[in-house]
């Protein structure tokens, strides 16, 4: 046999080629916005859940006031736990190292989110213990003639974002099949 092209280019014309290449791209195309879609929609899903968390937190705070005497005794810091928590959350409240009844669990509320609180700022953090609960820290205040001050009582609230994390995972199957992949047959 002598003169013709032999390999891949001589079987598939150029019109097959351009075609199994655009049917290439449209498939990485499909799976990046796929990718890229269910990452938003997560973020966007976990923000409005600590938003959410952080607003009810704020407001529940809110009825606590006037505070009682400073300081606190162990039955006074379980009364405000008992007004904080939920069904959804779990309150922890801490004076001088007197922690309430309730507790949260160890290693929930990291050293540097107490920093933070104990500085007198509210702050919260994601973290990984059986799920995903989210745990807010804060001080409440006491107020003073016309300026007000942190008042030493910490308080940590644990909220469970376990309702999220089941509306991700659907997400998660959604999107995989979406892109023509079933999350099962992927695993």
């Amino acid at each position: 046999m002598t003169g013709g092209p032999s390999g891949v280019a001589s079987r598939w014309g150029v019109r097959t080629r351009l075609v199994v290449a655009f049917g290439l791209l449209c498939v990485v195309t499909a799976v990046a916005v796929t990718i890229g879609s269910y990452h938003q929609a997560r973020l966007v899903i976990l923000q409005q859940a600590q938003d959410a968390a952080v607003n009810t937190l704020t407001n529940k705070i809110g009825t606590l006031y006037p505070l009682l005497v400073l300081p606190p005794n162990r039955g006074q810091l379980d009364r405000i736990t008992d007004r904080l928590s939920d069904r959804n959350s779990r309150t922890m409240a801490v004076y001088n190292g007197l922690e309430s009844t309730e507790t949260i669990e160890p290693g929930v509320v990291s050293a540097g989110l107490r920093a933070v609180v104990d500085r007198g700022f509210m702050a919260w953090q994601r973290v990984e213990l059986g799920g995903s609960p989210l745990v807010i820290g804060t001080q409440l205040w006491i107020v003073v003639g016309r300026s007000s001050r942190p008042s030493g009582i910490e308080v940590y609230d644990r909220v469970s974002l376990g309702a999220q994390e089941r509306d991700i995972g659907v997400l998660a199957d959604n999107a995989l099949l979406a892109g023509g992949v079933d999350r099962k047959s992927a695993v």
